[in-house]
């Protein structure tokens, strides 16, 4: 699956649930948007923007999913932060 469009971000959510699909992706889906945790500012999601990929191996979000793309890598800025291979 690609997209020719920017991939979308959740941004600030309350009560979403994550699950790890394949090798080094989670996706996030479900909750409410929300501006602030007071839960008067939430509103529903539009234009079915309520599921989103996370890719493991490059921290980003993605809208591309190749489930044989490979196995999970800590990414470099983490192994810089913490040490390890």
């Amino acid at each position: 699956m690609t997209s020719k469009t920017t991939p979308a971000e959740p941004g600030p959510r309350v009560s979403p649930k994550c699950q790890a699909i394949g090798e080094h992706y989670i996706i996030c889906y479900g909750g409410r948007n929300t501006l602030s945790y007071d839960f008067v500012t939430d509103y529903c999601d539009q234009k079915a923007n309520a599921a989103f990929l996370f890719d493991l191996n490059t921290s980003a979000w993605t809208d591309e999913f190749t489930p044989n793309k490979g196995t999970y890598e800590i990414p470099s800025t983490i192994t810089k932060l913490i040490g390890g291979k």
